[in-house]
């Protein structure tokens, strides 16, 4: 499960700081509030060993990775 969904949640019952970014003018308003996890932007990791079998072709120009 990527995110939470509080529906009809009462405006007095969330936090300050969420309370101060919304325009509600009535006491009673209820909100719907959807929270989800934000996607990293981490680079996938390289693939190294220092296992010689790995490295055989390495120097070979015509197994270039493009």
């Amino acid at each position: 499960m990527n995110g939470v969904v509080l529906e009809r949640v009462p405006v007095p019952e969330l936090p300050q700081a969420w309370r101060d970014k919304l325009d509600c003018a009535r006491a009673d308003a209820r909100v719907t509030a959807r929270i989800e996890k934000e996607p990293t932007d981490t680079p996938a990791e390289e693939f190294v060993t220092d296992a010689p079998a790995f490295g055989i072709w390495r120097d070979r120009e015509d197994m270039a990775v493009f």
